[in-house]
């Protein structure tokens, strides 16, 4: 009976220590006060919490309200652009025969007038009998003041048109003669449910000076109109400087990646303006390949794995007529950690090191925001035994027609970035604080070691209990037989 009691104090005493030590702002390497409504906020992460990261997917982010609870947040996707200009666009109805539409083709007035080495080409209008000659076939886009833009292409159903469902594909040329596919999908005008449901956008890239239309329903969509919408400038990406050290070789130059970074585009430059230098880019994969079959004896060393980022290419700053261009960007094929540059041509290359530059992508996180305030974002914490924090579902939360959260208010940095703790000042704060928790564990585990000597002595008394006493020998019987 007593040793079963030791047992469920002992259960009860590792259960507190399990629950007694919980995640504090202070176990976090940085630390930012940010001010926030209660309520859903959304918050976009500044370069300095990426470098405080230490987990690649964040998962040490944490943002704690004013009693130190971890509040529930979940990641958000990146907000569609804002679109560019809309064009309207003029459209020819075509005939349903082959033989026909070819003909009215080429039968438009196409007139060429020369400046110089630049055509222009104008399309006269079709002729009324020729499109009312048969039932419509295609549509002819012309979209000459438009080549090459990106963007959506918007067709317009008439008012009284009837529903139509099916493929259309979309086709282009320069000339109204030759003709190549350029995109295709489903065209869809539906009211059967009371509502009005069409789907009339097109994604379309670098457009042709002539778009032609077609479908392979027998029956053709009564269509008013089109437009191109132009596809939106994105904004531009902010850039923070790798930090560089040289490698063993003179002419390899290790490049340090946070691993938290959202890298989007890599620019690598010499340190010397206009100079050229012809470099290739490795990135270092830490994942174990498949282990090989060993065909010989070598030396047990661990191989170093690097990937090619693509062939050679040079990297520049140059002054081109007084204006400054630089040497293209280039994405990475995966995320990495650290980088490798080795210098082909190292005449750019001297003592100074190259110089490489990083376009990211700022990541935006929704929060719930209970209070009371202050509310402080915190991240950094390297523990092996991190849990994940609380997370938040964002399509039971935002609206469908607003699923990047884009009208929700903007929690505010308060004070500087500045204001969190290094590593080595980490490193110093954890060996010179010590917290309540910390204290409550030791009492803890002083404590079950306690009930285990106790447990030990009452098994050794009751084994002792139960031993049976030794025999003590019989004296007279003894001294009577040695007489």
């Amino acid at each position: 009976m007593r040793s079963t009691v030791c047992a469920v104090i002992l259960m009860s005493l590792m259960s507190i220590a399990g629950t007694a030590r919980a995640e504090a702002p202070q176990d976090f390497a940085y630390r930012v006060e940010v001010g926030a409504t209660p309520g859903l906020n959304v918050i976009t992460l500044s370069e300095a919490v990426y470098r405080a990261a230490q987990t690649a997917d964040l998962r040490d982010l944490r943002i704690f309200n004013g009693k130190g609870e971890a509040l529930p947040l979940t990641p958000l996707p990146a907000p569609k652009a804002a679109p560019g200009p809309t064009h309207e666009l003029r459209m020819v109805p075509l005939p349903g025969q082959v033989q026909a539409r070819d003909k009215v083709l080429a039968d438009f007035a196409l007139r060429i007038e020369r400046e110089g080495t630049r055509s222009v080409i104008e399309l006269a209008p079709i002729a009324p009998q020729a499109a009312a000659a048969e039932e419509t076939g295609g549509y002819l886009l012309d979209l000459r003041p438009h080549r090459d833009v990106d963007g959506e292409l918007v067709l317009r159903f008439a008012t009284d048109a009837p529903d139509f469902t099916g493929r259309i594909e979309f086709f282009g040329s320069d000339d109204l003669y030759v003709w190549r596919p350029i995109t295709s999908g489903a065209l869809v005008r539906n009211r059967q449910l009371g509502d009005t449901i069409e789907r009339t956008v097109f994604p379309v890239g670098r457009v042709a000076p002539f778009m032609r239309l077609g479908w392979t329903n027998t029956r053709a969509p009564r269509l008013e109109g089109a437009q191109l919408v132009e596809r939106g400038t994105a904004p531009a990406l902010p850039r923070t400087t790798l930090a560089v050290a040289r490698a063993e070789a003179a002419a390899s130059w290790f490049v340090d990646v946070p691993q938290a970074l959202p890298v989007v585009l890599l620019r690598v430059r010499a340190p010397q303006d206009n100079v050229v230098v012809r470099v290739r880019v490795f990135r270092y994969d830490d994942r174990d390949p498949r282990p090989r079959a060993r065909l010989s004896l070598h030396a047990r060393r661990a191989p170093e794995h690097w990937i090619a980022e693509g062939g050679p290419r040079d990297v520049f700053r140059l002054n081109r007529d007084g204006q400054w261009i630089e040497s293209p960007p280039f994405a990475l094929s995966a995320r990495t950690t650290q980088l490798r540059i080795d210098a082909i041509d190292s005449a750019g290359f001297t003592e100074a090191p190259p110089i490489v530059e990083a376009e990211w992508l700022p990541q935006r996180y929704m929060f719930a925001a209970s209070e009371p305030g202050p509310y402080l974002l915190a991240i950094g914490n390297d523990s092996g035994d991190l849990k994940p924090g609380p997370t938040l579902d964002a399509r039971n939360v935002l609206p469908q027609d607003d699923a990047a959260g884009t009208r929700l208010p903007v929690a505010q940095w308060v004070t500087a970035t500045t204001s969190g703790t290094t590593d080595p000042q980490r490193a110093q704060r954890i060996a010179r604080e010590a917290s309540w928790s910390r204290y409550v564990l030791w009492g803890v585990l002083l404590a079950a070691v306690v009930a285990l000597a106790l447990m030990a002595w009452a098994i050794a008394a009751q084994i002792k209990r139960g031993r049976p006493a030794p025999a003590k020998p019989d004296t007279g019987t003894s001294a009577s037989s040695s007489g």
